[in-house]
């Protein structure tokens, strides 16, 4: 069971702020803390969600979620390859 996970994104897209919050929407009906990177924050004004810089990332977070295309994938797997968390990709790209 996944108790914090972490949303990245990459880009502006509809179709991504759109999933975004389809994801948000399906992790609180599952009571998960979810922690936003700085550009799912700027997608998502106003949902009360806490965010982070990539550096600040809790530790404890046990899953990151991309929103994005492979660029997407690849930023977070950098970001996140001194931490074990796991990584989930949802392809918005091209």
């Amino acid at each position: 069971m996944f108790h914090r996970i972490v949303l990245i994104a990459n880009g502006r897209t509809p179709e991504i702020r759109a999933t975004l919050e389809a994801v948000v929407a399906f992790l609180r009906s599952r009571r998960v803390a979810i922690v936003l990177d700085p550009l799912c924050a700027e997608l998502l004004p106003g949902s009360g969600l806490s965010s982070a810089t990539p550096d600040a990332l809790p530790a404890d977070c046990d899953l990151a979620i991309t929103v994005g295309g492979d660029g997407t994938m690849l930023r977070a797997a950098r970001m996140l390859a001194d931490r074990d968390i796991p990584l989930l990709g949802i392809n918005c790209g091209r």
